[in-house]
């Protein structure tokens, strides 16, 4: 499922303010049946402990955990793009593009789904995405590659292009007053008792 509004969790770790592209894919069928088979293992487990040895009974709860953190690893992507970074978050694996290291953004056919390493570089592509970018920077002088699955691939190409063509401006917490202000104030203060 594609949801393109915040959450508590991208607001806590990806720095969601002014995100030209936001995107958060859900596999709930997939995390479905996973869990539901990690469920029927953990209970064959229990199931064993009780009835012939305990074990014989780990084993499937040893599975039954492996196969739930599978289901979890897979749950959720979120991207999002500002006008300093990218941010991609597959369960727990991610990484953080800085704008102004960008050296190259193409469009391309994915090779494969799930956040893996893939010819190059990492693969972060949300099952039943087919199209994606490859973002090629440059970080402490090493070339990066990273291809990031996309809904609208379209649409994550642009805003990434966006965010390289807007300039960046950091205003100032506080607006200086003009100089001519500033100085009848300090002449004001100098007058005050």
């Amino acid at each position: 499922m594609l949801r393109t509004m915040s959450d508590d969790y991208e607001a806590k770790y990806m720095d969601p303010s002014g995100a030209i592209y936001r995107e958060k894919h859900v596999a709930r069928i997939f995390t479905a049946i996973f869990g539901a088979f990690a469920l029927a293992l953990a209970a064959l487990g229990i199931w064993t402990i009780f009835t012939a040895s305990i074990a014989g009974g780990l084993v499937p709860i040893a599975v039954a955990a492996i196969v739930a953190l599978i289901a979890l690893y897979f749950a959720v992507m979120r991207t999002t793009v500002t006008r300093r970074h990218i941010a991609i978050q597959y369960g727990t694996i991610g990484t953080d593009i800085p704008i102004d290291a960008i050296t190259n953004v193409k469009l391309e056919e994915m090779i494969g789904t799930g956040p893996k390493w893939a010819p190059g570089g990492w693969l972060y592509a949300p099952l039943g995405t087919t199209r994606g970018v490859r973002i090629t920077w440059s970080e402490e002088g090493k070339t990066k590659t990273c291809y990031i699955g996309a809904s609208d691939a379209d649409a994550l190409a642009s805003a990434i292009a966006e965010a390289r063509t807007r300039k960046r401006v950091d205003a100032p917490e506080e607006i200086p007053a003009p100089i001519e202000e500033q100085e009848e104030e300090s002449e004001k203060k100098r007058a005050s008792p």
